[in-house]
């Protein structure tokens, strides 16, 4: 081929090939990347779960380490806090953690703002029909309706 002499094709080639090479290796600290997260997300949703179970309570809505003026205590302040939960616990956990009754668009809002993907916002309200704690309001919202008996009294 005729432009296999040309010494400006052959020097481009040589930079296409960096990159390719550059590329390669950047697909390989993506894919590592994204296993690491894969392991430490698993590993947050089952410590999040253990100690939102010895509290009683959401520990996002409870302010346990004073880190400063209007800081969250988690640096990723919630945002992974329903990850790796189902569209019911999620659902049940972000009622818990309102203080007023919810509509479905907020509830789906406030999933996603906390690292749940929400594929379909049906899922979510069917969820919500399915579990005994949540009430419907007159006005279409959803709350969650505290048992007396799961109160962590002594």
């Amino acid at each position: 081929m005729p432009c296999e002499n040309d010494p400006t094709v052959r020097g481009l080639v040589k930079e296409l090939a960096k990159e390719d090479e550059a590329l390669v290796e950047a697909a390989q600290d993506l894919q590592r990347a994204r296993t690491q997260f894969e392991v430490s997300s698993r590993k947050y949703a089952a410590v999040r779960d253990v100690v939102a179970k010895h509290m009683h309570c959401s520990p996002y809505t409870v302010s346990l380490i004073p880190y400063g003026a209007g800081r969250s205590a988690f640096l990723s302040n919630g945002r992974y806090r329903f990850i790796h939960m189902t569209p019911g616990d999620a659902a049940v956990a972000g009622l818990k953690e309102s203080e007023e009754p919810m509509t479905l668009d907020e509830i789906v809002d406030k999933l996603k703002g906390g690292g749940f993907h929400v594929a379909d916002p049906r899922s979510i309200n069917a969820a919500l029909m399915r579990t005994s704690r949540i009430q419907k309001t007159k006005d279409g919202r959803y709350r969650y309706e505290v048992d007396p008996d799961d109160l962590p009294f002594e």
